[in-house]
């Protein structure tokens, strides 16, 4: 696979019109996917359909991320966290990550409690990974270059691709 890069001129990202500017650079890349296999993690049509879904659900995520901190904005009195989570913005129109430290931060400077966030992540974890688990299955049930057999989303193939270091590993927080 080969990829070709090209730069356009620094567009700025008006979060509100009453905001300052936030400078970025998109880049926009191009890959010719001619030469890739279809099962791309090689011998492991699981792996590659597992990280496929990712791809498929991360961009989602990220615009979901921009349009909660768009509406927490006006709701942060301390301009240097008001100035981080306009900067995670508009990373996040770039596909930067910053999301922990940032979105804590700005959890906690709306009165966001210890309680409440652990039972959101929760419920995030599972939602996930349930996502996850269903896009997988539906790619692999109509993948039919895969062995019937193997058409089915495994928990057990998560685990084994993450202790091989083909994925995250499995952890409970």
């Amino acid at each position: 696979m080969t990829a070709t890069t090209t730069r356009s001129a620094a567009p700025t990202v008006a979060l509100d019109p009453a905001d300052e500017q936030v400078p970025f650079r998109p880049r926009r890349v191009r890959f010719d996917h001619d030469a890739t296999a279809d099962h791309w993690v090689p011998g492991d049509p699981h792996t590659t359909h597992v990280i496929n879904v990712l791809h498929l659900l991360l961009p989602a995520g990220e615009r979901w991320f921009g349009q909660v901190y768009r509406k927490a904005l006006p709701l942060i009195d301390d301009p240097d966290l008001a100035r981080d989570v306009k900067t995670f913005i508009g990373q996040e129109a770039t596909h930067a990550r910053k999301h922990r430290s940032v979105a804590f931060d700005a959890y906690e400077a709306m009165g966001g409690g210890y309680i409440r966030r652990c039972l959101v992540m929760v419920a995030t974890c599972i939602g996930l990974f349930s996502l996850l688990i269903a896009g997988t299955d539906h790619l692999l049930r109509h993948d039919r270059s895969v062995p019937r057999r193997q058409r089915r989303a495994s928990v057990v193939r998560f685990h084994r691709a993450g202790r091989a270091g083909l994925l995250p590993p499995p952890r409970c927080c």
